[in-house]
């Protein structure tokens, strides 16, 4: 979460690595509750990822 506050974007895809890990475990241990929650937030994640992007680009816009 700091790095992500921070805007990098490494950050954001190694969350999502090992947060679909832990969603695979979930699966192996047929928790499909679990298993859809972890997917459910890794697309919110996501979404963190591309509005990062977006707003750095933006600032980047701006200061030139």
């Amino acid at each position: 979460g700091y790095f992500a506050q921070k805007r990098r974007h490494w950050s954001f895809v190694a969350g999502m690595i090992f947060y679909a890990l832990d969603g695979v475990i979930a699966l192996l241990f047929e928790d499909f509750l679990l298993a859809g929650f972890h997917l459910l937030v890794l697309y919110w994640i996501y979404n963190g990822l591309k509005a990062s992007q977006r707003l750095s680009k933006l600032e980047k816009t701006v200061q030139e």
